[in-house]
């Protein structure tokens, strides 16, 4: 019987067989590292949102309508006026992976109180002005809340927030929704997502009819 290795259709002898796992193996590193390349490069397959780190879901559009009013209860350190404005934010989300829309609904409300140093004369409504405005996904002072920039309504400050008290903010109901919310905003920060996420983001705000807000700033008074 011939040895083992002696000819081509036996086993490799001991030191040919390190050789060739060392080849071998080098050949499987590089071979792998190409295939991981491959996936990161190829479309579908890789973080569309590279600052993010992962996939997004980013937000691209939100609208606010409000149906009904209250009258507001005292809270120490605000100064109640006019109404409180309750209703509805929608906003439309896109999760960039799969590019799946999704619709959700939160109640909202806004106004009730006075901003330190408002425009608006104590008794009138300081509830977010109506229309159509920019929102920013940065979140800004002075709450952990998103500013919406009302220019040519005499009112500024207005934010998208969580609970509780408004001034002419926005603002979330309950805090959880406002956690749903709040990270899917921030998501249109990410300019480098494959799908562009809008910045700023637009929102658009309206009224039922029969709750038209009254107050001595012009188109509708709001935050300050």
């Amino acid at each position: 019987m011939e040895p083992y290795g002696s000819h081509g259709g036996g086993r490799l002898d001991l030191a040919t067989r390190r050789r060739f796992l060392k080849l071998t193996g080098a050949a499987t590193v590089a071979s792998m590292m190409a295939i991981q390349h491959s996936r990161a490069s190829a479309p579908g397959n890789s973080d569309h949102c590279p600052a993010h780190g992962s996939y997004c879901t980013y937000i691209s559009a939100i609208t606010v309508h409000f149906t009904s009013t209250s009258a507001p209860p005292a809270v120490a350190g605000f100064t109640q006026s006019g109404r409180i404005f309750h209703g509805t934010i929608t906003y439309t989300s896109t999760y960039c992976k799969t590019g799946k829309v999704t619709d959700r609904s939160f109640p909202v409300h806004s106004g009730g109180y006075l901003e330190p140093g408002s425009a608006v004369t104590p008794g009138n409504d300081t509830t977010c002005p109506g229309g159509t405005f920019n929102g920013t996904p940065q979140s800004g002072p002075p709450v952990d809340g998103f500013p919406v920039g009302t220019p040519g309504t005499g009112r500024g400050k207005i934010e998208i927030h969580g609970p509780p008290i408004s001034t002419g903010c926005i603002v979330f109901d309950n805090a959880a929704d406002f956690g749903t919310f709040a990270p899917e905003m921030r998501c249109n920060n990410y300019s480098n997502c494959v799908h562009s996420p809008p910045n700023p983001v637009p929102v658009t705000v309206t009224y039922a009819s029969s709750i038209t807000p009254v107050g001595n700033a012009p188109n509708r008074p709001g935050g300050n």
